[in-house]
């Protein structure tokens, strides 16, 4: 009877191998699968992130990619004027009126006014060299160098939004880290290391930077290394100072140091930085105001000369013509004076100050160039409406 009874007991043991073998595979299937669920959860979030963050970037570049085009379309029109000013095409080929509106090629021509030119003596209406009645008309043309303004118009104003729109989620994302950096170091005094500090910390409100802190707890909860979850938080939010804070953090953390006082650090270093920034822009904004008031004076001097000089010079023109008197006893003869190309001059200068005054107000008060075009699209709007709307009533 031992021997059966032996049997039996080695069959037993084989059977409970065979089931203790089973279980550990079924364990190590189990797990497989929850990873697998894991990785592909994290990874699915991350596409998602990935997906918003090129939605983002891709409206942005839609926005300033129309605006180019638009800005472009303008350009040709003006390269097309100055052809036709600069004698490149013998005729035209557009030409079209329709009451005080008159299209040649991309120029366009509004009589605002029109009175007949009359002889100081006789009082009949004068005439040209070709016979054809003479008229005192005062017109808004809008020429080459106008269409360039609207050009650079419409590529800076939609350029300034984005740009603005971006740095006020930047500096919104800023505004609210020193106070993430000094939840998370508190957290860490007290015992809780630092992939439980940042899930303590996710459950506060820190403005627009609590969706991204949310999503690095999520990751952490997953099983994502602390440091991977900062870096991929520092890929996402994009910002100068979100990513130095990150790397001092992830550095000391794989240093092995007390991660607490690097916190502190950084969350006084990110202070200090938020505080020097507000202290120069609040310092350069009277330099800024300065320049403005520079720009206006510039172009009403422009306008109190041009008003106070052209008229006196086509009047003597005028009296020229009527007297047959080429020469004056000053060696001028007014008659071959230009005033278009006067007040041309005067438009370009116009043009050039407010494009260097603009840049020269963004890159003092933040540092930035990109900041000025904000500055130079309200001053070439200024510079547009005044040589267009203002300066032909002046002559």
């Amino acid at each position: 009877m031992a021997k059966p009874k032996k049997k039996d007991k080695e069959k037993q043991e084989e059977k409970k191998s065979y089931d203790d073998s089973k279980i550990k595979r079924g364990k190590k299937t189990f797990r497989r699968t929850e990873t697998n669920m894991w990785t592909s959860m994290m990874s699915k979030d991350d596409d998602d992130i990935k997906g918003r963050m090129d939605e983002e970037t891709r409206k942005r570049y839609t926005i300033i990619g129309v605006a180019a085009a638009i800005a472009g379309l303008l350009a040709i029109f003006a390269l097309a004027d100055l052809m036709i000013t600069a004698d490149m095409m013998d005729e035209p080929f557009f030409e079209m009126e329709a009451g005080n509106l008159a299209l040649v090629n991309s120029k366009i021509r509004i009589t605002v006014s029109e009175e007949p030119m009359l002889d100081e003596d006789t009082g009949e209406q004068l005439e040209d060299s070709k016979g054809n009645l003479r008229f005192d008309r005062t017109e808004i043309v809008i020429g080459w160098l106008q269409w360039l303004m609207l050009a650079y118009l419409a590529f800076t104003g939609p350029f300034s939004v984005v740009v603005l729109i971006r740095n006020r989620r930047i500096n919104k994302m800023e505004d609210r880290l020193g106070e993430f950096l000094r939840d998370i170091a508190e957290s860490a005094r007290s015992g809780q290391t630092l992939h439980q500090s940042i899930r303590t910390a996710a459950g506060g409100s820190y403005g627009a930077l609590t969706p991204e802190i949310e999503k690095m707890a999520k990751q952490i909860s997953w099983g994502v290394n602390a440091t991977v979850a900062m870096e991929r938080f520092a890929d996402r939010v994009n910002t100068p100072l979100v990513r130095r804070a990150a790397t001092l953090i992830i550095e000391a953390s794989n240093a092995g140091g007390e991660v607490a006082k690097v916190l502190d650090a950084a969350a006084i270093d990110t202070k200090e930085i938020q505080l020097l920034k507000k202290e120069r822009s609040l310092e350069m904004s009277t330099y800024v105001l300065v320049i403005f008031v520079a720009f206006l004076v510039f172009l009403v001097v422009i306008f109190i000369v041009y008003g106070s000089f052209v008229p006196q010079m086509q009047a003597m023109a005028e009296s020229f013509k009527q007297s047959d008197t080429s020469v004056s006893m000053s060696g001028l003869d007014p008659t071959n004076v230009d005033f278009g190309q006067i007040q041309l001059v005067y438009a370009l200068a116009g043009l050039i100050q407010a494009i260097g005054d603009g840049l020269a107000g963004g890159l003092m008060s933040t540092g930035k160039i990109t900041e000025g075009f904000k500055f130079t699209f309200f001053m070439v709007l200024i510079v547009f409406l005044g040589f267009t709307f203002v300066m032909p009533f002046l002559a």
